[in-house]
């Protein structure tokens, strides 16, 4: 991917005519990496007429992480313990400024947290499960993380303040959905977990995040208005459920004008235009041709002695 923004930079830098350029994502994965590193070739402006789906963004990744650890969550309140590491690495929660507005401690203080959990000599040693009170009342591990962020950035921070510092964390990302019953209440803990991240984390200076958390915003809600807000209650793992499933094929709009500078489209939305100069991302085996193999009622040696047309034939 990151070959193919390159080389289609190069072409962009040569042309006279950005206007009558187009670029066509058949598949919308590199369109946010695209963007991020061809801002100084589209000064002219751009338009951007597909959507990029949920699932690619960083903030699914972390609800999915949140809900993979409740799912696996023990009956005595213990969690598994990479899953439990997935969360806390994520660096939307890494780069939360919860001590006087800088990131460094929170970082330092998960490292210390992951150097715990895991023998770095040998990465297959980890513990297996894990309690959130045992974390919140280590003691060493606060005292070590304290010392190297002292040591490190030249500020004073105690092992209480750690302690308070990831009590807030666990409430938010994991103890928030540790008892969930109502569809309502599930949509107000998310809500609150959305603002939390994008007002305490850096994630507000990146380019599209506020296309990013208003999306989510605008489907939490859309669901409050359905009927599952009412009378229904739900397993904590249906509520996950539901919610994968509304999201599934969920895209990030984005507006812009389709008549200045290049135009950033998927495969469908060219038809019927004219271009002079055209980019195309991913004309791959699998992709463009894209390969579908149906599943046939008769075995595939059947057809052959048959002399029916088969799947290598349609290829």
């Amino acid at each position: 991917t990151h070959h193919q923004i390159r080389e289609s930079l190069r072409i962009l830098s040569s042309l006279r005519e950005p206007e009558q350029t187009v670029i066509v994502f058949p598949e919308e994965d590199a369109l946010i990496c695209f963007l991020l590193q061809a801002s100084e070739f589209l000064t002219q402006g751009f338009n951007i007429s597909l959507g990029y789906p949920l699932k690619r963004t960083p903030l699914y990744t972390l609800l999915e992480a949140i809900f993979s650890a409740q799912e696996t969550r023990t009956q005595d309140g213990r969690y598994y313990s990479s899953h439990y590491l997935k969360v806390l690495m994520h660096p939307y929660i890494k780069n939360l400024g919860l001590y006087k507005k800088e990131a460094t401690s929170t970082r330092i203080l998960v490292h210390k947290i992951e150097e715990s959990l895991i023998n770095m000599e040998d990465s297959s040693e980890i513990r297996p499960f894990v309690s959130l009170e045992d974390i919140e009342t280590d003691h060493q591990l606060l005292q070590d993380a304290s010392e190297m962020i002292c040591a490190s950035q030249n500020i004073t921070i105690s092992p209480q303040d750690l302690k308070k510092l990831l009590i807030e964390i666990h409430d938010i990302f994991f103890r928030n959905f540790e008892d969930l019953g109502d569809f309502k209440g599930f949509l107000e803990r998310l809500e609150r977990l959305i603002y939390f991240v994008f007002e305490q984390s850096l994630v507000s200076q990146y380019v599209f995040s506020s296309h990013i958390f208003k999306r989510f915003l605008e489907i939490i809600e859309e669901l409050k208005k359905s009927i599952y807000i009412k009378e229904f209650r739900f397993s904590k793992d249906s509520l996950f459920s539901l919610f994968r499933f509304y999201t599934e094929f969920e895209r990030i709009p984005f507006k812009g004008s389709p008549l200045k500078g290049v135009q950033l489209l998927g495969v469908l939305e060219t038809r019927c235009l004219n271009f002079k100069n055209v980019v195309i991302f991913d004309v791959n085996e699998g992709i463009l041709p894209s390969v579908v193999e149906a599943d046939s009622l008769i075995p595939k040696g059947v057809l052959w002695q048959l002399g029916l047309n088969n799947f290598l034939q349609r290829e």
